[in-house]
């Protein structure tokens, strides 16, 4: 005979969820730890690819001002690296004026004699240098700076990397200043009487314009929106694009003739060649500030990419910072003894300016002038040869038509609400606010069949409206017609009463036999 099993002590229910929270407990734990782990590294990666405290700019012990500090005392600190990036080049064929390309890997350096030559500025080897044994006006890097364009004594020529003249644009003459736009692959040259786009991929003109006022001086493109800012001798500046035939907005800047411009975003510096030069606000067109100079003329004005303005005259270079204040700060300041100061040219990503002077061509060291950081996908000053190769594919398929340069870049791609367009695309009647729109009542099904007879009624009933209406008008030409022919017929008969009136009785008496009466009696 087989016992029957017995049952034990019955099994604590609380002990199933004390082992449950237990575990949920070491989850919570691992959890916690691993978010901590990944705090730190987030930590130590931003620590890495924030700037540092200031922004890199220069800052004074108290005792100096930061613009006492002479380029001697500053290089004394930089480090080897930065150090070799100082360069100082005697050349005899000046005044020299600069072009760097967007990611600040290489200048084109232009003397007015014709001294054209391209240096890489990461390991200071000259790629290309030509002299074209005419003057030159002015010069700029195109197409992923693969050529380069200069507007020379009559025509402008264009080159490539090894100095090899490409083209000669001869429709293109006497070019004072040279931009390209390097989204829209589009060189603009000014001339004093009008502005020209011209498209680099394959050649053509794609608009040309005449100046309104004469004797343009200067002109420089905003990177915001690829309008180009032209300076007047009248004091105006003057905005344009090329698809519009006018300026699109005219503002009276200076008092005299606009010697220089520089044009970052929605700030604008214009001087004069009676050495003042102010700050502009595009979004209000305000000024912001106002300043002057000694010792001549502003011959040139650029921003940095932190917002530093630089200003040369005669032999003197001074940056200013805070200029969103009424009184900009100035920042630094060199004195360059015995040779003027024709242009100076902030490098992208790097804290140095490059300066165009009477004898060559010099570098300032202005800390805090470039960004920390560069997009690799934009503008990679260490890119290879296939990076290069696919990044000029790549601008090329994605490049923007020249009919979408507007002075407002944001309003491109919104769709209005209040407007309602047909099957066609085409805008109709714009429709009343939200608030004054009357709800649409449903229309049932059994209703569709009166509607559509509805319908019908309604336009026969217009359409004989219509015809009543052209018959009314048709009858009241009518009418009017008649009048005016009834009042020449009643004019006609009074004049003529009073002619009869005046002939002699005896042609009165006999009309138009009067002659022959007349005959008659004297025969």
């Amino acid at each position: 005979m087989v016992d029957k099993p017995v049952a034990g002590p019955a099994r604590d229910p609380r002990e199933g969820l004390r082992r449950y929270s237990q575990l949920l407990l070491r989850k919570v734990e691992e959890a916690k730890e691993v978010h901590a782990e990944a705090r730190k590294r987030v930590e130590m990666v931003s620590a890495v690819l924030q700037p540092p405290a200031g922004d890199g700019f220069l800052e004074s012990d108290g005792v100096r001002k930061t613009h006492e500090y002479t380029q001697a005392e500053i290089v004394k600190h930089l480090d080897v690296g930065s150090k070799a990036k100082v360069f100082d080049l005697d050349l005899h064929f000046g005044p020299y004026q600069s072009s760097v390309d967007p990611s600040g890997k290489r200048v084109l350096m232009y003397g007015k004699k014709g001294h054209l030559a391209i240096l890489d500025l990461h390991s200071m080897k000259l790629e290309c240098e030509i002299n074209v044994m005419q003057s030159v006006r002015c010069a700029a890097l195109i197409a992923n700076q693969d050529m380069f364009a200069a507007a020379q004594k009559k025509y402008t020529y264009v080159y490539d990397r090894a100095g090899t003249e490409l083209h000669k644009l001869k429709d293109t003459v006497e070019a004072f200043s040279l931009e390209y736009l390097p989204f829209h692959h589009l060189l603009v040259s000014a001339s004093r009487r009008e502005i020209r786009w011209r498209d680099v991929t394959y050649g053509d003109v794609i608009a040309s314009h005449k100046f309104e006022f004469p004797n343009a001086m200067c002109m420089q493109q905003n990177p915001r929106n690829a309008v180009m800012h032209v300076g007047h001798s009248s004091g105006q500046v003057t905005l344009w694009t090329p698809n519009i035939p006018e300026a699109a907005i005219t503002m009276q800047c200076q008092h005299a003739g606009i010697a220089a411009m520089a044009v970052d975003g929605f700030a604008m510096a214009t001087s004069s060649v009676d050495g003042r030069w102010r700050l502009w606000d595009l979004r209000m067109m305000d000024r912001v500030s106002s300043s002057g100079t000694f010792g001549g003329a502003v011959c040139s004005m650029s921003f940095s990419q932190t917002g530093l303005l630089s200003v040369c005259n005669s032999h003197m270079v001074r940056v200013f910072r805070n200029l969103n204040h009424s009184e900009p700060e100035l920042y630094l300041k060199h004195r360059i003894i015995g040779e003027d100061i024709v242009s100076a040219q902030f490098r992208p990503f790097e804290d140095f300016c490059i300066l165009g002077r009477s004898g060559g061509i010099s570098t300032l060291v202005v800390p805090g002038a470039g960004k920390a950081h560069f997009d690799s996908f934009a503008d990679n000053p260490f890119a290879t040869k296939g990076q290069k190769r696919e990044s000029i594919v790549k601008s090329v398929l994605d490049k923007i038509p020249a009919d979408m340069i507007s002075i407002d870049p944001d309003m491109i791609g919104k769709i209005d609400p209040n407007v309602k367009m047909d099957e066609f695309g085409n805008p109709q009647e714009p429709l009343p606010p939200a608030d004054k729109q009357q709800k649409k009542k449903k229309v049932r099904q059994n209703s569709v069949r009166k509607s559509k007879i509805s319908s019908r009624l309604k336009s026969k009933a217009a359409k004989s409206q219509n015809e009543m209406r052209e018959k009314r008008q048709a009858a009241a030409k009518r009418v009017a017609a008649e009048r005016e022919a009834a009042k020449k017929r009643n004019a006609e008969k009074e004049a003529g009463s009073a002619h009869d009136q005046e002939k002699p009785k005896d042609q009165q008496e006999w009309g138009p036999l009067a002659r022959f009466a007349k005959k008659s009696r004297t025969s």
